[in-house]
């Protein structure tokens, strides 16, 4: 999706839809949206309610940016591998929505309790000048994969990728709904499973795991935003932490809307006309104060 050059060069926030979207990019305009202190590439769930009545309809939105300010991503049925929500019961139903529109899914909630929305998608190619790409492996905190590139001679080289988005949000519907629920695994390739109940309102701790592919993964750094309301403007980072070896970190939290994110990152398959593969996971929810 990068060979065509556009025949005016879009805004960087247009570009990065436009990424997301699968449409083409070409390099000047991708090196403008990752140019900066923050890469902007951050993508998440967001519900046009997170405390919805029961029976009450709900957009269920894409958004993708930095520090918690984003641009909305229409469906693209194309790109899709799974959307679905998980009832608190455990069962599962496919998010149902229109190719191209925004939001990409509609639903209700039939019961009070906790549910899971959840994305996966399929993999795109990205290009990257290489100044680019090492600040984009520093920002994510894969130094790893930025050392296994000076090992083989590649610090100078493009930055060849295929990126999936394997992101979830939490929505509690009903009045006094719970939150049982919280620590289930849903299945993606790339999950952040909280291991303490996220909305208890005295929290100031949460500890949470990281799975690749239903396995702890280790080394991975977890970075958690905060606004005050969806509605907000920009995030500001919490807390981060690294996963031991069981895949497990403590993240700092404040009552809000919250962002936890990782990124992980592995050598592309032989022939997938890429260098590296990577996962971006994220989990969203909305807490309050007590």
């Amino acid at each position: 999706p990068l060979e065509k050059l556009p025949s005016a060069k879009r805004h960087p926030r247009a570009a990065l839809v436009a990424v997301e979207s699968g449409g083409e990019v070409s390099l000047d305009e991708l090196t403008d949206v990752l140019a900066g202190p923050v890469l902007a590439h951050d993508f998440w769930i967001q519900p046009s309610s997170f405390a919805p009545a029961v029976n009450t309809p709900v957009g269920v939105h894409f958004r993708v940016g930095d520090h918690f300010a984003g641009e909305p991503v229409a469906r693209n049925d194309a790109r899709l591998v799974r959307f679905f929500m998980e009832s608190p019961d455990g069962s599962t139903s496919d998010l149902v929505g229109r190719d191209g529109m925004d939001p990409a899914g509609l639903t209700r909630f039939g019961s009070p309790g906790l549910y899971t929305l959840a994305y996966h998608g399929r993999s795109s190619t990205v290009n990257l000048e290489a100044t680019a790409f090492e600040a984009y492996l520093k920002e994510e905190g894969l130094e790893r994969v930025s050392e296994q590139r000076a090992a083989r001679g590649e610090s100078a080289k493009v930055g060849r990728e295929l990126f999936s988005r394997s992101v979830k949000s939490f929505v509690r519907a009903g009045a006094a709904p719970g939150s049982a629920g919280y620590d289930r695994v849903a299945g993606l390739p790339l999950e952040i499973v909280p291991e303490a109940d996220p909305f208890d309102a005295e929290m100031t701790a949460l500890p949470v795991r990281l799975l690749a592919d239903g396995k702890p993964l280790e080394g991975a750094l977890l970075t958690a935003l905060r606004k005050e309301s969806p509605a907000a403007g920009r995030g500001a980072v919490i807390s981060t932490a690294r996963t031991d070896s069981s895949g497990r970190a403590i993240l700092t939290m404040t009552p809000g809307f919250i962002m936890i994110k990782a990124v992980h990152m592995v050598r592309a398959p032989a022939g997938s006309g890429a260098d590296w593969s990577s996962t971006w996971t994220s989990l969203t929810f909305l807490t309050t104060a007590p």
